[in-house]
């Protein structure tokens, strides 16, 4: 209750709605998933594949099949997932409500790394469908957001958008042969994409 409090207190000199989520989303998540990312210091010069939604999957889905392990992010989950790619690890951190219509249907065994910060539906539905989920924390530049993070919990840089955020996480498992595939947006993606809000949401 004390750390919802102070959600509320920072919500006032923060602008979340620039930010694109509630305050009080962070801590919910945080007390709601158990689970969390823990990077390792071993290394791991296996190729991985880390697989954004750009245009250009579109012509190189097919080489993703030869990685046994495959990080995606945003839609690029279910677009392997129909094309019988099941990757091994999805990261999310968009807090939109409609991201979870880019998801499609969760896999067994794959371990879903999603931010605090994303809308709660999203966990709903991983949690519906009993999937492995494991909680990070976004690195934001106001001060105030520190103070909702549970302590010594790991907040993780990499840029303002999921892929380059992707990267930084398959690094910080340990890997570092990454082969990245689709991180090309500019305004496009593989497949479809609505930045409409879900009337559900």
């Amino acid at each position: 209750m004390e750390t919802l409090k102070a959600a509320m207190v920072a919500s006032v000199r923060i602008n979340w709605e620039a930010l694109g989520c509630d305050p009080k989303i962070i801590v919910e998540n945080s007390e709601r998933i158990r689970g969390r990312f823990i990077p390792t210091i071993d290394m791991n010069d296996e190729p991985v594949a880390v697989v954004a939604y750009g245009p250009s999957l579109r012509d190189t889905w097919r080489e993703i099949e030869k990685f046994q392990t495959i990080f995606t992010c945003s839609g690029a989950h279910k677009f392997l997932v129909d094309r019988g790619i099941v990757p091994t690890h999805h990261i999310e951190s968009d807090p939109r409500g409609h991201k979870v219509q880019m998801l499609g249907e969760p896999q067994p065994g794959v371990s879903y790394l999603i931010a605090s910060n994303c809308h709660s539906n999203y966990f709903d539905k991983l949690e519906k469908a009993e999937a492995k989920i494991l909680l990070w924390h976004v690195l934001f530049t106001e001060d105030e957001i520190f103070k909702l993070y549970p302590k010594g919990d790991w907040i993780i840089t990499g840029g303002q958008t999921v892929g380059p955020r992707t990267i930084r996480i398959a690094r910080l498992h340990g890997y570092t042969n990454l082969h990245v595939f689709g991180l090309d947006g500019s305004g496009q993606h593989a497949g479809i994409h609505t930045n409409k809000p879900d009337p559900a949401a």
